[in-house]
């Protein structure tokens, strides 16, 4: 599985971009339909999955951190909150990728 995502760094990276569609795919497309339509089909049909990549999600995450040895009240705990919000997964992926930049302990150009 290293060699399809390459570092532990873009595994996470996925994984947040994947939770924030999910996650918008659930609010902007089931929820409504669920609301306005009476269709909870697609709510179902979705949330499953969001529960899922959330999950990975957050082992990406504690595994990241431990690895980069981040401090958790600093930056876990960002992105951990960040699969709350729509878009966050967005904005801290692309923060978080550049922060670890500075830290020699992972190369994530591999």
């Amino acid at each position: 599985m290293e060699e399809i995502f390459g570092s532990p760094l873009t595994r996470l990276k996925i994984s947040a971009y994947a939770v924030g569609i999910s996650l918008l795919l659930l609010v902007g497309v089931a929820l409504p339909l669920k609301l306005l339509l009476e269709q909870p089909s697609m709510l179902w049909f979705i949330s499953p999955f969001h529960l899922a990549l959330t999950c990975w999600f957050f082992v990406n995450t504690f595994k990241v951190a431990e690895e980069l040895q981040w401090r958790f009240s600093e930056t876990t705990v960002k992105l951990l909150v960040s699969c709350l919000i729509p878009f966050g997964t967005f904005f801290v992926a692309r923060l978080m990728l550049n922060k670890s930049r500075l830290s020699p302990k992972i190369n994530i150009d591999k």
